[in-house]
């Protein structure tokens, strides 16, 4: 007689998902040297981009408004991938440059919590 094993393993990943942090600083002049005014600063846009080599090409993945200096998501690729990432801010509908040097940054694996729920049933 032949005797199967069923093996149900139902995996918990507390929170799925595991973002980062990106802290930058907006700027407080425009590019002829001359003060950006504080009531303008919070009006500045950041873009954020990420790319497979400090060059480019760039992917636009965020947007970060009211002159804000965070971004908390998942950003693209997928972990354990080389990425670089950069940004550019946008006042008054122009956007600046992209800041340079890029940032090399690999999303680190992060483990799992042990499965749950594991149930054996002989099989007929």
């Amino acid at each position: 007689m032949l005797i199967g094993l069923l093996i149900l393993l139902t995996f918990a990943l507390s929170g799925s998902v595991f973002p980062e942090t990106f802290t930058w600083t907006n700027p407080t002049v425009y590019v002829d040297g001359s003060a950006i005014p504080t009531a303008k600063q919070v009006l500045v846009k950041t873009h954020l981009f990420w790319g497979t080599s400090a060059s480019g090409p760039w992917t636009e993945f965020a947007v970060v408004t009211a002159g804000a200096i965070t971004y908390t998501g998942t950003p693209p690729p997928e972990r354990g991938v080389v990425a670089y990432y950069t940004l550019t801010a946008e006042l008054d509908g122009i956007q600046s440059a992209k800041m340079l040097p890029s940032i090399s940054y690999t999303r680190p694996f992060v483990a799992c919590n042990p499965g749950s729920n594991l149930a054996i049933s002989p099989s007929p």
